[in-house]
């Protein structure tokens, strides 16, 4: 009896062990329970694998899989990071896209451990670059990681990681999209930037680099553009923008160190957005004057100063007093056909009242 119990009591200690239990599982169709939550929600969010459209549809479908992986991890950690991907094989791309997003060098580590990272599928550096993880495109490039197309730098430079396109522009080739620059600036680039993408041959720039810069108010990238690539220069964009805006500093600039001038939309955008100080300064040093037609709204706008406010009567005692005596004929002429149809459809509506030239142009104009 007692050898009889001494075996019931091995074999029962077998059936139970863990260890028997794990590879016994292994081979029955279902998921552990500390994985059907993982498993539940990727069923119903229907991907296994990072296939949106676009870098940003992607981008979205992976933070999807970071959100669900996240309270996973803070209740099990890393531990049973490995039976999950032997448990459920298609989760090794999507786990290895929300390391790379969430810059989880640790959990790179133990995909790498598993399988090696270079022969996962999807663009890793391109999803870690545009966050900015230098470390996690270091790991993967060194690692032997083809997942990088020119994605990865557009994407750091228009966040701003000027460490990671510094990175990228040494040790890869897959350079930046031909627009980057451009495309950087209007994001509000820093100079550091703009220096790291002029630096290296893979962004591409235009006159209308600095017509961006000028245009977003950026005095500093404009005189960065000035100094460093003279030859690619602006159009008259640049200083009709800039006084579109309102920046005398960029205007100035702009008259004092380039030759290519503005058009007469820089004068009549300054005036209907009322920014005295640059119609004053483009009266005084420029010849381009304003077109006719902003001269025949402000003519019709004097007539009843009594709707306009101090500011506005201000600039329209300007340009009527300093401005208008110089208007070519050919203006002269639009501004007498402007005014003659305001005053006609004044006539037509029956309401006497003149128009609200500046506040007219601020909501339905430029």
């Amino acid at each position: 009896m007692a050898h009889e119990a001494e075996r019931r009591t091995t074999s029962t200690a077998v059936l139970l062990s863990p260890e028997l239990l794990v590879h016994i599982g292994a081979y029955q169709r279902g998921f552990y329970g500390t994985m059907l939550e993982i498993h539940r929600h990727m069923k119903t969010e229907g991907f296994t694998s990072p296939d949106g459209s676009g870098f940003q549809g992607r981008v979205y479908q992976i933070e999807v899989v970071s959100d669900i992986l996240a309270p996973w991890y803070a209740q099990h950690g890393t531990s049973l990071l490995p039976r999950l991907l032997c448990t459920m094989p298609y989760m090794h791309t999507l786990v290895a896209h929300a390391a790379a997003f969430s810059g989880d060098i640790a959990v790179l580590h133990i995909l790498h451990d598993t399988r090696d990272i270079a022969s996962v599928d999807g663009n890793l550096i391109d999803v870690a670059a545009a966050r900015g993880h230098l470390l996690v495109v270091e790991f993967l490039h060194v690692h032997g990681h083809k997942g990088c197309t020119d994605e990865a730098m557009t994407q750091a430079a228009l966040e701003g990681h000027v460490d990671v396109v510094a990175y990228l522009a040494t040790h890869r080739t897959e350079g930046c999209q031909w627009n980057t620059a451009n495309r950087a600036i209007i994001e509000g680039c820093s100079v550091e930037m703009l220096s790291a993408l002029h630096d290296h041959p893979f962004a591409e720039f235009s006159a209308t680099t600095m017509d961006n810069a000028a245009a977003a108010g950026r005095l500093d990238l404009v005189e960065f553009l000035h100094a460093h690539r003279p030859d690619e220069g602006c159009t008259t964009a640049a200083m009709d923008e800039a006084a579109a805006q309102g920046r005398l500093d960029i205007v100035q600039f702009l008259h004092s160190h380039r030759r290519e001038g503005c058009t007469t939309k820089a004068m009549s955008l300054a005036i209907i957005y009322g920014h005295m100080g640059v119609v004053q300064f483009l009266h005084a040093h420029r010849t381009e004057g304003c077109d006719g037609a902003t001269l025949g709204w402000v003519g019709e706008a004097a007539v009843d100063p009594t709707q306009q406010t101090e500011d506005e009567i201000a600039m329209i005692n300007f340009v009527v007093k300093e401005i208008r005596p110089h208007v070519p004929p050919d203006e002269r002429a639009k501004m007498d056909e402007m005014r003659q149809r305001m005053q006609r459809k004044r006539a037509s509506t029956g309401d006497p009242r003149v128009p609200k030239v500046f506040k007219f142009f601020k909501h339905g104009g430029h």
